[in-house]
């Protein structure tokens, strides 16, 4: 009997575990069921297998009904679908993404026949053709990324029709991401009431009260799509009267970059405030930005880089608070930059350079203490550049150019603890190189070219702290004093220019290094065979007598003849060369604003070919990231046409977006500005086409001739192509002289003299009475006033007998 309870408990343990399992068993196999019974409509599978074929898109077996069926055999992954219909048995696509799949078919208009899609992803395809109008006509799709492909044509107006997603926040924090809601079976949504749910394919309930999270992605980057940017688009609805929206939760943006369109960027986008991102950057845009972006109240990232907008910038982008990154980089854009902007407090990328903006040095930049990206360079400003720049810790790039009369001068101490790329280039800065700036262990592109820096180099530096560095420019200059032996150890990867400078002596044995430029570095010669001193060059090549008279250069080329003249090579790849004969020389400075390039790429090739009379003067030409000069030695004094010679061969391309990138320079002769701003595509007409432009100048005593092409920053800066600096195909000098005269010329010149003689002797007869009547002659008798002969034979008689009176000593006397 004491055993009687054990058994008991044992038996009815058994028989709830017997009853736990059982019923565990059964309902996965309900589940089981219900998942195998979940069938597509059938008008889905006869649309996908239209949009397949159109797509270029095989899939092995096909589609039928079980193709959302993840436990069959004719699933297939790319497509999501939703499975509430008729109590989780039936299914609708709601969502398809194939992204690089080789795709090389159309856009299908059956797309609009899956009239529940909410996301179609076809990114990085080569798709062609253009976007379906009839896109815009499915009313839950929120997600489109058609990018990287070669579509064309417009954008559809219909894409205005679009509505994005709204979610409940609470959804989002629970389930770490964002799923789609589906209509009623009315096919609208239905926010009514108490907390959005769906349920069987309808929906419930409503939102009410809650946060609201809004989902929207419309990616048309990197396409070939022309027109202008449709007004619709700024006609994307968001009705606020379903609850509050929160926009730290949404996910709204616009992503139109990297193509060709054209006209001016609607002010109907405006309205969309509660965008995050507008990426309109690299298109052929034109006109003003328009005022009302700056009520885009939520929008964190702007960027309209890489255009043709022009005019004064809007005070009313200062107005958006929650801007974080501001591209207007490489555009025309004039007159001052707003001081509205300086409350943009959370700023943490801003870039502005390679315009035109002019006025005072914009000093509220130290106002923004989040900043990490600042560019500046490429613009007029003026004035004093504030020292404060250099507390804002949070710099990662700083690059500031051609700023005229700053007078600044590096503070004594600096937070740019994890500063990467600092350019300060033609600032007229003065003064000393801190020794900080070479502590920075993050520093890895230096460039302080172009001012006004005296002293010397730092010497004695842990160069443990020097690894990152991979660039530094202190050329043109007047630093002085002995260079230091750590630039001779530098021998990791890294490129130092100190050419045009004031050094007297060196602490190692200079040599000829590929990644090192001391052209011109020093006021006295340093070493044997270096090009350190500007009077040693010009003793050992002139050997004291001024005997060229002309230059010809084919600039990144070979050898060659063109119209009777041998045109020097010019394909060494180093920083500074000097020919062969010791008759020119180049030195080129800059780095294009990254440590990720080669010397290879000073040499450029035009592809495919170029078409123009003396093509092998433009199929290749030397590039420099910021300044080339050539210079001219032991030329005779005297007067010389210079013509430069020019094709656009670098941005031609369509498919690497650079036909829209604008190359712009300037040149000096003799330190005089003759082309400013120049575009080469713009004055030829297009890419690779030819363009030539002469000059005369004169050289002195001192045989030396300078042609100078340096980037101010104007233009196109960066990009899938960043060769942003001067590009010339040859150069062509020749000595003015005396023309010689044709025999001919020489006959019809002797002519002329005689003619001239005769004539001149004639008017000097004439003139002393060699010709004329005789008798009007005057001749002077004694009397107080000359007679004419006429008037003595009239008086005489013509002298008769009956008018004599006598004979004299003198002669005949008459009476009157």
């Amino acid at each position: 009997m004491s055993n009687e309870p054990s058994f008991w408990r044992f038996a009815t343990f058994n028989f709830l575990l017997y009853f736990f399992l059982l019923w565990l068993l059964s309902s996965q196999l309900i589940k089981f069921q219900i998942v195998a019974d979940q069938f597509l409509y059938d008008d889905d599978v006869s649309a996908l297998e239209k949009i397949a074929y159109d797509l270029g898109w095989t899939v092995e077996g096909g589609f039928n009904n079980e193709t959302c069926n993840v436990t069959s055999s004719h699933h297939v992954a790319a497509i999501n679908c939703n499975c509430s219909f008729e109590n989780s048995t039936r299914c609708r696509i709601n969502e398809i993404s194939l992204i690089s799949r080789g795709l090389t078919g159309i856009i299908p208009v059956e797309l609009a026949n899956l009239t529940y899609l909410q996301s179609l992803d076809l990114a990085y395809n080569e798709l062609h053709g253009i976007i379906p109008a009839e896109l815009g006509n499915l009313k839950f799709l929120s997600e489109i990324d058609l990018s990287d492909n070669k579509l064309t044509g417009k954008i559809p107006d219909t894409l205005g029709n679009l509505i994005p997603q709204l979610r409940n926040r609470s959804e989002v924090a629970s389930q770490g991401f964002l799923t789609a809601g589906m209509p009623n079976k009315a096919g609208a949504a239905d926010f009514s009431g108490g907390t959005y749910k769906v349920s069987q394919g309808e929906h419930t309930g409503g939102i009410g009260g809650s946060d609201l999270c809004a989902m929207f992605n419309l990616d048309l980057s990197n396409n070939q799509l022309v027109g202008p940017i449709p007004e619709s688009l700024g006609d994307i609805p968001m009705n606020e009267s379903l609850g509050k929206f929160n926009p730290n939760c949404s996910d709204f943006s616009i992503s139109l970059s990297d193509n060709r369109l054209s006209g001016d960027i609607p002010a109907s986008l405006g309205k969309l405030k509660f965008l995050n991102t507008l990426a309109l950057q690299n298109n052929l845009l034109n006109g003003s930005i328009p005022p009302s972006l700056g009520e885009i109240s939520h929008l964190n990232t702007l960027d309209l880089s890489e255009n043709n907008l022009s005019g004064n910038l809007t005070e009313t982008l200062g107005n958006l608070s929650s801007l974080s990154s501001l591209y207007l980089y490489s555009n025309n854009f004039t007159g001052p930059l707003p001081k509205s902007y300086g409350r943009l407090s959370d700023l943490q990328s801003f870039s502005i350079s390679g315009n035109s903006l002019s006025g005072p040095f914009p000093d509220f930049i130290t106002n923004w203490t989040s900043i990490s990206t600042l560019e500046l360079y490429g613009n007029n400003f003026q004035g004093r550049i504030p020292p404060e720049i250099f507390n804002l810790s949070t710099l990662y790039s700083l690059m500031i150019s051609d700023v005229s009369h700053s007078s600044f001068q590096f503070p004594q101490i600096s937070n740019l603890s994890g500063i990467t790329y600092l350019v300060m280039r033609n600032c007229w800065i003065s003064g000393e190189i801190p020794e900080y700036l070479f502590n920075v262990s993050s520093l890895a592109y230096l460039d302080l070219s172009f001012n006004n820096l005296t002293g010397g180099i730092p010497h004695h530096l842990n160069l443990t702290r020097l690894q990152s560095l991979k660039y530094m420019s202190l050329a043109n200059n007047k630093l002085k004093g002995t260079i230091p032996a750590w630039i001779g150890d530098a021998n990791w990867n890294i490129t130092i220019d100190l050419s045009y400078n004031n050094f007297s002596n060196s602490s190692f044995e200079l040599q000829t290094r590929r990644d090192l430029n001391f052209f011109r570095c020093c006021d006295q010669p340093i070493g044997p065979n270096m090009e350190t001193n500007l009077k040693q060059m010009t003793e050992e090549r002139c050997h004291g007598r001024k005997h060229q008279n002309s230059l010809f250069i084919n600039s990144g080329g070979e050898d060659i003849g063109i119209d009777g003249h041998q045109y020097d090579s010019d394909n060494e790849t180093s920083q500074f060369f000097v020919s062969p004969k010791g008759n020119w020389a180049y030195s080129s400075s800059g780095g294009f604003l990254s440590t990720f390039w080669n010397s290879s790429e000073y040499i450029q090739r035009v592809k495919c070919g170029i078409s123009v009379a003396d093509a092998p003067l433009y199929e290749k030409a030397r590039l420099s990231p910021a300044s080339l000069k050539y210079t001219g030695f032991c030329l005779r004094k005297g007067r010389y046409n210079i013509t430069l010679h020019f094709a656009e061969i670098v941005f031609t391309e369509d498919e690497d977006f650079s036909t829209s990138m604008k190359r712009i320079f300037n040149v000096d002769i003799q330190g005089d500005r003759r082309l400013t701003d120049f575009n080469i595509k713009d004055n030829a007409g297009g890419p690779k086409e030819k363009i030539t432009k002469s000059y005369t100048a004169s050289v002195i005593d001192d045989g030396l001739l300078e042609i100078h092409l340096y980037w101010a920053g104007k233009g196109s800066s960066l990009g899938t192509t960043p060769f942003n600096g001067p590009l010339i195909s040859a150069i062509t000098v020749t000595e003015i002289k005396g023309k010689k005269l044709s025999p001919l010329q020489k006959a019809l010149i002797a002519l002329a003299s005689i003619v001239f003689a005769a004539l001149l002797l004639l008017a000097s007869a004439w003139a002393m009475g060699w010709f004329g009547k005789e008798e009007l002659h005057e001749i002077n008798i004694g009397q107080e006033k000359p007679v004419t002969l006429k008037q003595l034979k009239n008086a005489t008689g013509k002298f008769s007998k009956e008018m004599e009176i006598g004979k004299g000593s003198s002669g005949t006397v008459y009476r009157n």
